[in-house]
């Protein structure tokens, strides 16, 4: 392939979250790429690395385009959008600008592991960037009216129509490249464990108190002033997760959870390197603070830390120097590489799938040949088994809709080459029971 602008070279840029960056860098150092621009630091210095001809690799983070809007218009050769499902919102600013710019870039190219983890309307814009009628529609409202309906029960939800998903797997299929891990010769056993943990009785009365009447008070707490009250499902929901971790008004009220940590890196988890991910920053320090005064080398992840200090603490985990690694789930789901460790205890989970399914990849590798662990940590009875249950089904569901439409892209591919299946194929897990005879697919 010859460059588009031959004075320039080749060009190819990376759009990726900011914790996917590292490691993009470590890979293409690893491939012996040398030419490698780091769009990263105020505005003058950015632009001054677009235009610098010995380059040929740019890496950008997902928000680095409103810093540097040049990008739209520069003369690429080649953009790659790593954990594409960044653009999977059709209201957002980010999809707007890659929905819209880039159409003449000869090669695009999306990567992620998880495209649907919400519903298959998520498929529309991740695909109109390759293909703007990747689904026979222009725009994602067009399509999501043509393809879905609205439930009866819920107006937020929508639901797609008979036939549409045939329709919606057999255009991903057809588009793209579906690979499984044991096809890359990945066969890592994923070993997930639950520990069930009670509450005191205090907080036990505390959180049905919340759970039945919106109201935050704690047993010594006498009069109303020092309780607080609410009308909405939204913050009544949030006082129950900071309850799980152990919290209430902002008070670390409950141990349970830090202990269980304690115990698990004193027991079976002695002298192993291991990653705990945090919903919240007051968990994460609270259990700092307490493994620290045990003697554990910890390390920590999250917002308030700067970029470069984060990644020193990522180096010191990963070369061994530190044992545990704390994190916070939003600043490392995506691509960071943590696979330091074969363990990954969830203080609290993450709400979304696509954030569960990224967490639990960051201790992965295509070197390793033992099993991970991954350890939920949950009280009964509460919303911690719900969010747990939920994510389980969420994977169901998306897990299908991708076995379909690799399915698919099966069939076409053996029907394009005029041959036939011998046997009907089965997707892993579930097999298609038919009345009468056997069904072949072409």
């Amino acid at each position: 392939y010859k460059p588009i602008n031959q004075d320039l070279g080749l060009k190819i840029l990376v759009v990726a979250p900011t914790s996917a960056l590292n490691s993009w860098l470590e890979e293409l150092n690893e491939e012996g790429e040398t030419n490698i621009r780091y769009l990263v630091g105020a505005k003058k210095k950015r632009q001054k690395l677009l235009v610098d001809p010995s380059g040929k690799w740019y890496l950008i983070n997902k928000e680095g385009h409103r810093a540097l809007p040049e990008i739209a218009v520069f003369p690429w050769d080649c953009v790659v959008l790593d954990e594409s499902t960044f653009i999977k919102n059709p209201k957002a600013q980010v999809t707007k600008f890659y929905c819209r710019f880039f159409r003449r870039v000869p090669h695009r190219w999306i990567l992620t592991g998880t495209p649907n983890p919400e519903s298959d309307l998520e498929f529309f814009t991740q695909l109109a960037f390759l293909d703007v009628y990747a689904f026979g529609y222009s725009n994602y409202w067009d399509f999501r009216i043509g393809m879905f309906r609205q439930s009866s029960y819920n107006s937020y939800e929508w639901t797609p129509q008979e036939g549409a998903s045939e329709s919606i797997r057999r255009a991903v299929g057809n588009r793209c490249l579906i690979m499984r891990r044991r096809d890359a010769g990945v066969f890592i056993d994923k070993v997930h464990e639950t520990r069930i943990l009670d509450f005191t009785a205090e907080m036990r009365r505390t959180y049905n108190l919340v759970e039945s009447q919106y109201v935050l008070k704690m047993p010594e707490q006498e009069d109303d002033e020092q309780s607080d009250e609410t009308v909405w499902s939204i913050v009544q929901f949030q006082w129950l997760r900071q309850l799980c971790g152990g919290f209430a008004q902002n008070d670390l009220r409950w141990k349970g959870k830090i202990e269980e940590v304690e115990r698990l890196l004193a027991s079976e988890l002695s002298g192993q390197s291991v990653v705990i991910w945090f919903f919240y920053n007051n968990e994460l320090y609270a259990c700092r603070h307490h493994l620290a005064e045990r003697g554990y080398t910890c390390e920590t992840l999250h917002g308030k830390r700067r970029l470069e200090e984060r990644e020193e603490a990522r180096q010191s985990f990963q070369s061994g120097k530190v044992q545990v690694l704390l994190v916070q789930q939003a600043v490392a789901q995506m691509g960071m590489r943590l696979d330091r460790a074969d363990t990954a205890i969830y203080y609290s989970e993450p709400l979304s799938l696509l954030a569960k399914q990224q967490t639990e990849d960051r201790i992965l590798s295509l070197r390793k040949k033992t099993a991970l662990l991954y350890v939920n940590l949950m009280v009964r009875n509460s919303v911690d088994e719900d969010v747990h249950a939920a994510l389980a089904y969420k994977k169901l569901r998306s897990s299908l809709s991708l076995s379909e439409a690799l399915r698919i892209a099966l069939a076409e591919r053996m029907r394009r080459h005029g041959k036939r299946l011998q046997k009907p194929y089965v997707l892993e897990g579930r097999k298609r029971k038919r009345k009468g005879r056997k069904r072949v697919v072409h």
